[in-house]
């Protein structure tokens, strides 16, 4: 019971590991805009701008 998980410390890996984070959180940061779809219901037409970028930055930063 004392075996350790791999952890990721130097190297390329490390640095593909936060790109991948920032891609994500950048991905997050990109749907913020749909919470003013809750005071602006007429604007939802223009959600789909912002969801498919946002999803899709999300699911790059979890390759």
């Amino acid at each position: 019971m004392t075996s350790k998980a791999n952890k990721i410390t130097s190297g390329y890996p490390l640095i593909l590991n936060y790109l991948g984070i920032f891609a994500i959180l950048i991905g997050i940061i990109n749907l913020f805009p749909l919470i003013v779809l809750a005071f602006y219901p007429e604007e939802l037409d223009q959600a789909l701008f912002f969801v498919v970028p946002g999803i899709i930055t999300i699911l790059i930063g979890l390759l």
